[in-house]
C-alpha cells in the first residue's frame, strides 16, 4: 500500500509537470503566432512604404524628364524660327 501511494504521488507529480509544460508550450506557441503576425504586418507596411518611396522617386524623375523635353522642344522651336527668318 505504501509503495502504491508513493507511485500515485510520483505519477501525479509527473502529470502536473507535464500539464505545466504543455501550458508553457501553448503560451510559447501563441506568442510565436502573434510575433509572426506582427512581422507579417510590419513587412507589408515596410513594402508599402518602400513602394511609396519608389513611386515618389519615379514621379519626380518623370516630371524632370517632362520639363527637360519641354525645354528641348522650346529650344527646337526657337532654332526653327531663326532658320526661317
Amino acid at each position: 500500500l505504501e509503495e502504491q501511494t508513493r507511485r500515485v504521488l510520483e505519477l501525479e507529480k509527473e502529470r502536473t509537470t507535464a500539464q505545466e509544460e504543455a501550458e508553457r508550450l501553448d503560451m510559447d506557441h501563441k506568442a510565436a503566432v502573434e510575433a509572426k503576425a506582427a512581422l507579417l504586418h510590419d513587412s507589408e507596411t515596410q513594402s508599402q512604404e518602400s513602394l511609396a518611396t519608389e513611386l515618389e522617386e519615379l514621379t519626380s524623375k518623370i516630371s524632370q524628364l517632362e520639363d527637360a523635353k519641354k525645354k528641348k522642344d522650346d529650344e527646337a522651336k526657337r532654332w526653327q524660327k531663326r532658320a526661317i527668318v
